[in-house]
């Protein structure tokens, strides 16, 4: 898996054990080994723009550029593995990773992960139809009776899925989504108000879409996520501190402004 080169300069065992100490970590024989290295193994799956694809010319994604400064901040390295989402959550529950970001807090994940503070809040949903569509969706209601194209496996809000009548119609990717759509297989693609946009943007698809009048407002807030098989729950409190106060500070507005411009 791709992973990113090591710092220029690495800090010592010493710096490292003084760094877990600080994250509330015992420095037993099993702290020490992690401690020695002082790099922690990220996995997530591409996800643009919080999660880029190698060699991407903005950069590996806002969300580990969030993650690495965190980190960072508390005299900690990143190693980032780009490995299907599935994976992702397996290799935390077994104790294979060390954390990951841009991810939900569930009851399901609860059993395995500690989570950060939330450090970014809402997930709005945006609606495309074909541009010769003669559908209008200016409210939730709307969404009734209607074909839904959704990527395969993402987590949607309840409230959007349950409409009465509606049929869900999965695709692989946004690519996939405008292609059904494209096909009269859908009705509408369901895209998210910044990852969806953005890679809808990106692969030059805007002119064959319609932005739909009404977006569903979610107040699901992204997190980062800690394997408790490898870290004890006094971990996050510091990688909490770091981040609420690089809100404060502006490092993370200035980090996403990188990417979405």
């Amino acid at each position: 898996m791709p992973a990113d080169p090591k710092p220029p300069h690495a800090p010592s065992r010493r710096t490292a054990l003084a760094a877990c100490a600080g994250l509330g970590l015992s420095v037993g024989p099993r702290a020490e080994v992690r401690a020695a290295s002082a790099t922690l193994t990220m996995v997530n799956t591409v996800y643009p723009p919080f999660v880029n694809a190698p060699n991407h010319p903005l950069g590996e994604g806002m969300d580990v550029a969030l993650a690495r400064e965190a980190l960072q901040r508390l005299g900690l390295g990143l190693r980032l593995e780009l490995v299907p989402w599935r994976r992702v959550l397996l290799m935390l529950r077994n104790g294979h990773a060390d954390l990951t970001t841009t991810i939900s807090r569930r009851e399901d994940r609860e059993a395995y992960l500690h989570f950060s503070v939330p450090y970014r809040l809402g997930a709005n949903y945006r609606f495309s139809t074909r541009r010769d569509s003669p559908l209008q969706i200016a409210s939730l209601a709307d969404l009734g009776q209607l074909r839904l194209g959704v990527i395969e496996g993402f987590h949607y809000p309840p409230t959007l899925m349950t409409q009465p009548g509606v049929q869900r119609v999965p695709g692989r990717d946004i690519g996939s989504l405008v292609a059904m759509l494209m096909a009269n297989r859908t009705d509408c693609a369901v895209v998210t108000a910044i990852a969806g946009a953005w890679e809808i943007r990106e692969r030059g698809l805007e002119p064959k879409l319609r932005r739909q009048p009404y977006e569903y407002v979610s107040d699901s807030p992204n997190y980062m996520a800690f394997a408790k098989a490898r870290w004890p729950a006094d971990t996050v409190k510091s990688v909490s501190e770091a981040l609420l106060q690089m809100a404060k500070d502006g490092t993370q507005a200035r980090i996403e402004k990188h990417y979405l411009g």
